[in-house]
């Protein structure tokens, strides 16, 4: 998926507004993303990004500030859109040089099917 791609579905109103357009107790929710499995296969997959592919974070900087605005907007809450970005910088690294990483792309799958991964 091309970054202008993944721009046009977050900013089509109803990407995010399926995941954190409902009310749920977002810090719980985050909270349970801290679980060493989630953790250490997060922080893996950034690993190998990092370490396997050069960082281009101007393709990455206008999809990471979409994100946190429109999940800010939707939630009033710094910390999950800081998360939600994060992961989308990741995903977006991984679309640019075509890394097939398996907890990225299941990553993406959970936010395509209106889930917030955790």
């Amino acid at each position: 998926m091309q970054t202008s791609d993944m721009l046009d579905k977050i900013n089509d109103g109803v990407f995010f507004e399926r995941i954190f357009g409902q009310e749920r107790d977002w810090d719980a929710a985050l909270d349970a993303r801290d679980s060493p499995a989630f953790d250490a296969d997060w922080l893996e997959s950034n690993e190998k990004l990092a370490v396997g592919y050069p960082v281009d974070e101007t393709a990455t900087m206008e999809v990471r500030e979409a994100v946190f605005k429109a999940v800010f907007r939707l939630t009033a809450n710094p910390d999950l859109a800081a998360y939600v970005s994060d992961d989308f910088d990741l995903i977006t690294q991984a679309n640019l040089h075509g890394a097939d990483i398996a907890f990225i792309r299941r990553l993406w799958d959970s936010y395509v099917h209106g889930i917030f991964p955790t």
